[in-house]
């Protein structure tokens, strides 16, 4: 009985050392959420490992294999993975307000003033927009 409580002892004193979150992040803006963490000015007891994703197929994959403990995913994609049976949870949004209109008109004031406007965003078909 004393060599098992030693073992365990062992093993929860080694236990931060041997854990680590693994995180998978697109490239982007989303990025800045995770600078603090991956420069190490951020204290944290547990290592984090951080990967990044570039394209919607290379998620899909990632996201297949559950090798990650955080997976950070536009709002659109996440939604319908989950409606397909995924088992994600939504944990935060970190870019809501994050994109503004921007013009040179100068009697463009309100987003009334848009009225009739043709407005070209780069959000494309099936993302955060069409949630």
């Amino acid at each position: 009985m004393k060599k098992v409580g030693l073992t365990l002892l062992f093993l929860l004193i080694l236990a931060p050392a041997i854990l680590a979150v693994d995180v998978l992040i697109p490239v982007g803006p989303t990025v800045i959420s995770f600078v603090a963490l991956m420069k190490g000015e951020v204290e944290s007891s547990i290592p984090i490992e951080v990967r990044f994703w570039k394209n919607f197929d290379q998620v899909n994959a990632e996201l297949a294999s559950e090798k990650f403990d955080i997976v950070v995913l536009p709002v659109s994609l996440g939604a319908n993975l989950y409606m397909k049976g995924a088992d994600l949870r939504l944990v935060g949004v970190t870019l809501w307000k994050a994109f503004y209109i921007v013009t040179k008109d100068v009697k463009i004031n309100t987003i009334e003033d848009l009225r009739g406007m043709d407005i070209y965003t780069p959000q494309g078909k099936g993302q955060t927009a069409d949630v």
